[in-house]
């Protein structure tokens, strides 16, 4: 596959490189986590067989013209939901939405926190953490005079990660109740590829939509590609034939969509002139050296945190 890179160094850096996409849409110790003292990567081995390996093989059957079953279908909209949630970009989205809703989220403790003192409990206290984010996130409160200190201990990775696998084992079932379409490109049009593949749109009219679209909403389109020319698509609350083609218009919409949300690389069998202007290279040295730094710490630093919350000893 030839790759275009989104953020370079350099404007010297060619636009298009023919590499391999598992070596470059991947990011080390994503989903390891602290468990007895070692690091573990069973999110990832259960994401595996559970959604991944039993989708792939779906897949398979589909682009080799096999026989498609309703199991078949389940697998390949479970594989569309774990392609949709574990990417870095869905985590860096995940962080920027824990972060703004924090706030609140602390104001809940608070008030919890004087309620359990008005009722004689002990005035120091953790506060109970939604079931399964006990090991992610601890908020500890105490009184100090007229004030309450609030002190809060969060490891995003774990807390992602315990996210993830309530979304997998709960909303995904959304997504099996859906009739799932193959959609190919028109002519010898093909579909790029980007390292976060899924597509939640909400389209309102051309030129006025947003990457915010539910599993379970109505009206909302959900596209993943899984080969240069066939695509999986669904409108919630629609029926469409089983296998369609989009017009040339709809073709190009769609691929420039694909290519619009794309974190950091794009994926094609041959380079696409229009890529550059659907998704404009950043050339920013610091920036780049910025982002590479901050992924060489990022897994350190949530060991760390990880460790914390385990110790159960506020730093």
């Amino acid at each position: 596959m030839y790759a275009y890179r989104v953020l370079v160094s350099r404007a010297e850096v060619p636009e298009w490189v023919l590499r391999p996409i598992r070596g470059l849409a991947y990011q080390p110790d994503l989903y390891t986590s602290l468990a007895g003292g070692q690091e573990v990567d069973e999110f990832e081995r259960w994401i595996a067989k559970e959604y991944e390996e039993p989708g792939l093989q779906a897949s398979d059957k589909l682009l080799a013209g096999c026989s498609i079953t309703a199991s078949d279908w389940q697998c390949l909209a479970r594989l569309v939901a774990v392609q949709d949630v574990r990417t870095p970009l869905n985590f860096i989205e995940f962080k920027k939405l824990y972060d703004e809703q924090a706030p609140g989220i602390l104001d809940e403790c608070v008030e919890e926190f004087k309620r359990r003192v008005k009722s004689g409990a002990v005035a120091t206290a953790s506060i109970q953490t939604p079931s399964g984010l006990a090991e992610a996130i601890r908020v500890h409160v105490e009184p100090a005079g007229d004030q309450v200190n609030v002190q809060v201990e969060a490891a995003s990775r774990k807390l992602w990660l315990a996210s993830q696998r309530h979304v997998l084992m709960h909303a995904a079932a959304e997504l099996c109740q859906h009739r799932w379409s193959v959609a190919t490109p028109d002519g010898d049009e093909e579909w790029p590829f980007t390292d976060h593949p899924v597509l939640r749109l909400n389209w309102y009219k051309p030129g006025h939509y947003d990457f915010c679209g539910g599993w379970g909403n109505k009206g909302s389109e959900i596209i993943m590609p899984i080969s240069p020319r066939h695509l999986l698509y669904v409108k919630v609350g629609t029926k469409m034939q089983n296998r369609f083609t989009f017009s040339r218009e709809h073709t190009r919409v769609v691929q420039r969509l694909i290519v619009e949300r794309a974190h950091r690389w794009v994926f094609a069998r041959r380079p696409v002139t229009w890529v550059a202007q659907a998704k404009p290279r950043v050339v920013d040295e610091s920036a780049f050296l910025a982002e590479q730094d901050a992924w060489l710490r990022w897994s350190q630093e949530q060991l760390h945190a990880e460790a914390q919350l385990m110790s159960g000893v506020p730093e």
